[in-house]
């Protein structure tokens, strides 16, 4: 995906979720010259406050796009409850905006706005609204007298500020939600930059790896085949050095390939029953469909498959494809386990692998921090991650996966391998399984 698609899908994402009416134009804040609209009595900020981010919600949230014909009576109802104790006109203000927003998009734009300057500035506190419409109207870009790192930081720290803003106060929504496109643009421009000073440090690197001289043949050879093949598109995910392992399809383990344009994988697609299966006018797009017979003999080799606490012999049974209208198609390929039943297998590989298996914290903090990224196009779970083996014969290169039970509030399930070097986290592989559904956004 490019760094524009992206940029686009992060603010689509953002605006299918807040179902936000952006504004083309940035509105003053500012409180001076403004009356004061209380005529008598004491304002009920709290309970105000806590009706206008309901309004906001109500119009901006999915959630609840489909009950505004309840949800604007019954905030209007509150409101009375409220009014019966004080006759301060902002109650009057907060009543004409649900009524303008009950009318869907036909209400003003510049009506809307002026009522929400109006409440802002007798609900909240100045510093506050001041903040807002600085960030609002502040610029951004690279400032090159300082380092990348410097840039990269204040970016990080802008976006979090107004994703606070965004999250926290709804009403701010539709002020802060249109700097972030300029803020990932910068982000997105300021990675690749970095990117670019790292690559001779990282191929040093990678040369340093294969002239390693390693007492675990099996060891020295794997870590080769993933550096050198990365590219690789002629062998069948299960035949790869290294192939994901879940248990996503009624909690039966299988590979997976999440990439169903993976060259490999579709030739054996386009060979099996399958291909003709969905063909037919009556095929039901939601089944998954497998073939036993389609893999030769030789994509039947025994494999091995490893959980976090040990490895176990498999064999390859099936190839076959899921469908999915949110989670992108995948192709699976069903094993059984030879010799002992190992739960919660992790991933597979070609090679006998020699680990040693052990949690190491200080790493997954580390990992914490090199996935905690801002400006996604989709949420992610790399950050959960946990380290769960070492490969023996390398002192930092670790294996790590998302939680062992992956439950249902997990947005992707994680398997990676990182090269840990001088405070620094390299990603050496990984594949995930998108659970959050990225597609239908």
């Amino acid at each position: 995906m490019s760094k524009a698609l992206v940029i686009c899908a992060i603010i689509g994402c953002f605006m299918f979720s807040c179902q936000l009416k952006e504004k083309g134009k940035q509105t003053n804040l500012n409180t001076s010259g403004q009356q004061d609209n209380t005529n008598q009595g004491s304002i009920n900020k709290e309970a105000l406050k806590s009706i206008f981010n309901e309004i906001h919600d109500y119009r901006t949230n999915s959630a609840y796009g489909n009950n505004l014909e309840t949800n604007y009576p019954n905030l209007i109802k509150k409101i009375e409850n409220l009014r019966n104790y004080d006759n301060s006109n902002i109650y009057k203000d907060v009543i004409n905006l649900i009524k303008l927003y009950s009318l869907g998009e036909n209400y003003s734009d510049e009506e809307t706005e002026e009522i929400n300057k109006l409440i802002l500035e007798q609900l909240f506190d100045k510093k506050q609204v001041i903040e807002v419409q600085s960030l609002a109207n502040s610029k951004i870009g690279i400032d090159n007298k300082k380092s990348l790192q410097f840039n990269l930081q204040a970016i990080d720290d802008k976006y979090r500020k107004i994703d606070n803003y965004i999250k926290e106060q709804t009403h701010f929504r539709d002020y802060l939600v249109p700097k972030l496109r300029d803020i990932c643009q910068v982000y997105y421009d300021i990675l690749d930059k970095i990117d670019a000073q790292k690559q001779p440090k990282w191929n040093r690197l990678k040369q340093q790896l294969l002239q390693k001289e390693v007492n675990f043949a099996e060891n020295k050879a794997f870590i080769k085949s993933i550096l050198l093949n990365k590219n690789d598109t002629i062998t069948p995910s299960h035949l790869k050095a290294i192939s994901p392992i879940f248990d996503k399809i009624n909690g039966q383990y299988a590979i997976y390939n999440m990439d169903t344009s993976y060259y490999a994988d579709k030739l054996i697609f386009k060979q099996s029953s399958i291909y003709k299966k969905i063909k037919n006018p009556n095929y039901d797009d939601s089944d998954l469909l497998l073939d036993n017979k389609v893999l030769s003999q030789r994509d039947s080799i025994n494999l091995y498959a490893y959980s976090r606490a040990e490895r176990t012999l498999i064999k390859p049974v099936a190839f076959g494809k899921q469908p999915n209208n949110c989670i992108n198609d995948y192709f699976v390929i069903p094993f059984t386990t030879l010799k002992k039943q190992v739960k919660k297998l992790l991933f597979s590989s070609t090679f006998k692998l020699e680990l040693e298996f052990k949690n190491y914290p200080e790493i997954d903090s580390m990992i914490y921090k090199e996935h905690d990224y801002i400006c996604q196009d989709c949420p992610s779970s790399a950050y959960k991650q946990k380290t769960f083996a070492k490969l023996k014969g390398y002192d930092n290169i670790y294996f790590a996966s998302t939680s062992i039970e992956e439950n249902e509030d997990t947005d992707t399930f994680e398997r990676s391998i990182y090269l840990v070097q001088n405070g620094e986290v390299i990603t050496l592989w990984s594949k995930d399984y998108d659970q959050f559904g990225c597609a239908c956004l």
